[in-house]
């Protein structure tokens, strides 16, 4: 069975390439992922067997997704500034 630590030690594995620079943003790089595992092993508690895969896939699905409009969302942020500072 996974644990909760497992799980841990593997995203912050998959942090260090990630785009987040967790100093500039008002939340808890710990906590964040502290909250996000409980509930995430609390709903996988309550999935039976067959549903599992199809909640995974449609949240890696939805993450993916956010992570790509947040990006696009900064990328236009980035440009505005730079409009505003010439």
């Amino acid at each position: 069975m996974t644990t909760e630590e497992q799980v841990l030690d593997i995203l912050k594995d998959s942090f260090r390439d990630a785009p987040i620079d967790w100093g500039e943003v008002l939340i808890d790089e710990n906590k964040v992922l502290d909250d996000m595992i409980k509930t995430m092993f609390s709903l996988n508690k309550k999935l039976n067997k067959n549903s599992k895969e199809v909640v995974l896939l449609a949240a890696v699905i939805k993450l993916n997704v956010e992570v790509a409009a947040l990006k696009a969302q900064k990328e236009d942020l980035v440009r505005e500034l730079i409009k505003l500072k010439g």
